[in-house]
């Protein structure tokens, strides 16, 4: 492996596109209403304005359902459930017990109104179970979507002499299907962007390895939200996208064990292969490296750390994820960014979740690391007003 500062060699999938993808996107859209203008319906019979805004808001939505129906029907068969589910603002996690099952509770955030997404994970917890289903389902549904909008424009919109009422159901399923299908160009380009789309997956999960690699992560994001003890890989190399990314859950285990110079490593580990992660992953490496620091009294190491961060990611260090952020907000809030605002915030949070979580051996473990955070904090600055407890 190369030095820690040098990291993983970088190839062209690797690299986050969502920038110079942008431009692809908008020449689309250009394109698409230049298309849709060729009506052959007189503009003084329409609202010209109102009929680009319906066909635009009513190609998204009816896009996005279809090819997340696609999604969640092929992933029925496939044998996953569904761990979180986005759309409009609405967010649904599986976190909600009922009886002796967990099923989706649901929230509503604004900033989430434009993500649609569904993500899945196998029923029985099964690692090697083959999600390739999943990321051709939703390409299947849009398939006879498009035969159906294409089969309107044809009898409809095509040729001379229609009725506007006609006309507008021809050109009007047309325009949908153009300006829906940004959707699933978005889906089809075969680059990671902000998250990887259902082609990248199809690419990226094609060894037997980083099949099990994903669903360990998937798994893993559904017993974060039931508290219970997480799966560990045990892969002989992480060269690659899914495995890279389940390297958090061996360091935390080796944390959990007082294995603090494997954790360290594999902290090292994560950062070489700091090319593999999502942007909300990057700042996982650095905030536990703060924690450490701490942990051995190395506070002006904490804060050089701190310091050296790009302002997202200092962000990210003082907000809540998992449970596990918890003892790194807390630490972060009070002894590093000096934010007393936030302590009340981060240690309520801690009581609900640790309220509502399974006492596992990993939640028992987080809820001991972060109660030594706390008396460590109160011991060291008097002056924090930290909030109880009890």
């Amino acid at each position: 492996m190369a030095t820690e500062n040098t990291g993983a060699k970088k190839r062209l999938l690797d690299m986050n596109a969502s920038w110079p993808l942008m431009i692809v996107y908008l020449g689309y859209l250009i394109g698409a209403y230049f298309i849709s203008r060729l009506s052959n319906f007189s503009s003084n019979d329409v609202n010209s304005y109102g009929y680009v805004f319906a066909t635009v808001i009513i190609g998204l939505i009816v896009t996005a359902l279809i090819y997340n129906l696609g999604k969640l029907l092929f992933a029925k068969i496939a044998g996953y459930e569904v761990i979180t589910f986005k759309c409009l603002g609405l967010i649904g996690e599986r976190k909600k017990k009922v009886g002796d099952k967990y099923k989706l509770a649901f929230r509503y955030d604004i900033l989430s109104f434009f993500d649609v997404q569904l993500s899945f994970a196998p029923k029985d917890d099964n690692v090697s179970k083959k999600p390739t289903l999943i990321f051709v389902g939703g390409f299947v549904f849009e398939i006879f979507f498009a035969i159906i909008c294409i089969l309107l424009f044809v009898f409809f919109g095509l040729g001379e002499g229609h009725p506007v009422s006609e006309a507008l159901i021809g050109w009007g399923a047309l325009s949908a299907f153009l300006y829906g299908f940004i959707i699933i160009l978005y889906e089809l380009i075969p680059f990671r962007q902000d998250y990887p789309n259902d082609v990248y997956n199809l690419i990226k999960t094609h060894k037997e390895e980083d099949v099990k690699a994903y669903n360990i992560l998937k798994i893993n994001e559904k017993r974060e939200y039931t508290g219970e003890d997480f799966i560990i890989p045990d892969f002989e190399d992480y060269d690659s996208f899914y495995k890279a990314q389940t390297l958090q859950y061996l360091y935390l285990s080796q944390l959990y064990a007082d294995d603090y110079d494997k954790a360290t490593k594999t902290l090292a580990k994560i950062k070489y292969f700091d090319k593999y992660l999502l942007d909300y992953q990057k700042h996982f490496a650095p905030s536990e490296n703060i924690y450490l620091r701490y942990l051995v009294g190395d506070t002006a190491g904490a804060d050089r750390i701190f310091c050296s961060l790009k302002s997202d990611d200092r962000k990210m260090t003082k907000s809540v994820d998992n449970f596990a952020d918890l003892r790194i907000a807390l630490l972060v809030n009070a002894a590093v960014a000096k934010n007393k605002e936030s302590l009340e915030e981060t240690v309520n949070e801690y009581k609900k979740l640790s309220k509502s979580l399974i006492q596992s051996e990993r939640i028992k473990k987080e809820e001991a690391l972060f109660k030594q955070v706390y008396d460590g904090l109160k011991k060291s600055d008097n002056s924090l007003e930290l909030p109880s407890l009890d």
